[in-house]
């Protein structure tokens, strides 16, 4: 099933309304069903291995990468370009464009902290404080952390398909 086939049309113009045509109303978002998301058997934890794509998780769990749109919006994801956790060399070219260069990042002090009774706190520099953590680490717990999603289970797709359909109002 292809994400945008149960999108709504919309009238659109370029010239005032003199000609119109129909075009897919991307501004329409799905909101699949809470009782899913809080039926901890109808989905499972995943993580990402380096280099996979939603397509290709798709096509392992759900025999076809026409179902990426699955793992997205089952993550929650509003830009999945972004959203997904970069390759290695994805990472290290983000890091480049923002930082300068690796050496820059991993030389680049992004917060001190300071441990007191076993929690971390984040301090100023100013202050006294017990280690850092670099720009080339945050970035990197943060592209981690991208990699644990939840997989729908492969049972709940069709119930999926119907209920777009449904809220699309074309079922």
């Amino acid at each position: 099933m292809n994400y945008f086939k149960y999108f709504p049309k919309t009238f659109y113009s370029r010239d005032n309304f003199v000609t119109t045509d129909y075009a897919t109303n991307l501004l329409v978002r799905f909101k699949f069903i809470d009782d899913v998301l809080q039926n901890r058997s109808a989905y499972y934890p995943f993580t990402i291995p380096e280099g996979e794509r939603a397509d290709t998780v798709a096509d392992k769990y759900y025999g076809d990468a026409k179902y990426a749109w699955v793992v997205n919006i089952f993550n929650r994801y509003v830009d999945p370009l972004w959203e997904w956790p970069l390759s290695n060399e994805e990472f290290d070219a983000y890091i480049a464009r923002e930082y300068g260069s690796v050496a820059e990042a991993k030389a680049d002090i992004e917060f001190y902290y300071k441990t007191l009774n076993g929690r971390d706190y984040i301090v100023d520099a100013s202050q006294d404080y017990d280690k850092t953590k670099t720009a080339y680490e945050f970035e990197s717990e943060i592209n981690e952390r991208r990699r644990n999603i939840k997989i729908l289970d492969s049972r709940f797709i069709s119930q999926l398909e119907q209920e777009m359909k449904v809220v699309f109002n074309n079922g």
